[in-house]
């Protein structure tokens, strides 16, 4: 008998991404996926982004649409059934969707499984900082060849006032952070009794002060995953 099918990660990604990556058509039951410049295949993606326009509400289309802007580029959410279910939303929400990339002709849209609106707006801003440390994260996997370039910032002339965050990347680096990844993710295993290893006691266990970014990183990944608020599981 055939081994279940694994339920592909839902990766933290942008528009801009499943908008300008390759299509792939993935043969027999596997999924179809997107190669973004990271080199990700992503099947699924997990987005935050704001409500521009919903369009198939009345029973004169098929499916309903979200159109979503995250500020890297456009893409809509369809709908085949539970059209009720779009009336809680409304232009300028800002929502969570996990959900399915599909392409129709030359068109890409989302298969939504999951939609949230998000009333807190300090999710936006936390979810603009895990965008920024995953891309740091993948791009220093890339080949030197393939490196996404980014815009130099201006130099600042006080070296005596470095950012916190520059040194404790720069303290990451120099310990490895394949190995401070192995390390969390063993001490994720032995403290997983079935429910997840509680994240707080991951941190402190650890002893690294940068511990909470590496797991943040781990997840947008896909390597680790919380099967509840609060309890990582390892992705074995």
């Amino acid at each position: 008998m055939a081994n279940p099918q694994k339920r592909q990660t839902a990766y933290k990604a942008q528009i801009k991404d499943i908008v300008c990556g390759d299509f792939i058509r993935a043969e027999g039951w596997n999924p179809n996926y997107i190669i973004d410049k990271y080199n990700r295949k992503i099947s699924r993606i997990n987005l935050i982004s704001a409500v521009v326009d919903i369009s198939g509400t009345e029973n004169t289309f098929n499916y309903c649409s979200l159109a979503l802007d995250d500020g890297t580029g456009r893409i809509t959410a369809r709908i085949f059934e539970e059209h009720e279910r779009l009336k809680e939303f409304s232009v300028g929400d800002i929502i969570l969707i996990i959900g399915r990339i599909r392409e129709y002709g030359k068109e890409r849209y989302i298969l939504p499984e999951i939609i949230k609106k998000i009333h807190n707006p300090i999710w936006i801003d936390l979810r603009k900082k895990e965008i920024e440390i995953l891309q740091k994260s993948l791009n220093k996997k890339l080949p030197e060849s393939e490196k996404v370039k980014e815009k130099k910032k201006p130099e600042n002339n006080n070296e005596n006032h470095k950012d916190k965050n520059v040194e404790e990347e720069e303290i990451v680096d120099k310990k490895g952070v394949s190995g401070l990844s192995e390390k969390i993710n063993s001490i994720i295993r032995e403290l997983d009794c079935g429910e997840g290893a509680d994240i707080d006691e991951v941190i402190n266990k650890s002893g690294v002060e940068s511990c909470e970014d590496m797991i943040n990183s781990l997840l947008l990944e896909g390597d680790i995953f919380e099967i509840k608020p609060g309890r990582l599981k390892v992705l074995d």
